[in-house]
């Protein structure tokens, strides 16, 4: 059996989708016994969904500066975010209550198909 692991490619979830999950993350970690002292720090993840989430609110109206300033936010966001799900899976070793409690997605295992 194969252990449980997470989702780190965020890249298909649309703005809106891709901050809500992060803020989602950082509600689940943060005080969850499970990762006393999370790499990178959660403080420093939450700094980055806030630049983010300001630089959506601004590029909302469309101006192409404020668009490229949102898209290296996101994939600044993206990078420490994949960094948190490695420590996560680390940590969890394959539990996947564990995995769950993190607030990040579990992949699916795949499964034998008979013909």
């Amino acid at each position: 059996m194969r252990k449980a692991k997470l989702i780190t490619n965020f890249v298909p979830l649309k703005d809106v989708e891709f901050n809500r999950k992060a803020i989602l993350v950082l509600d689940c970690m943060e005080g969850n016994p499970h990762f006393a002292d999370p790499i990178p720090p959660l403080h420093s993840v939450r700094v980055l969904q806030e630049a983010y989430n300001n630089a959506l609110t601004d590029a909302w109206q469309g101006n192409k500066i404020q668009i490229a300033v949102k898209k290296e936010s996101r994939k600044a966001l993206e990078r420490q975010l994949s960094k948190l799900a490695m420590y996560v899976m680390f940590i969890a070793d394959g539990d996947a209550a564990i995995l769950t409690s993190s607030g990040f997605t579990l992949a699916k295992t795949p499964e034998r198909r008979y013909i």
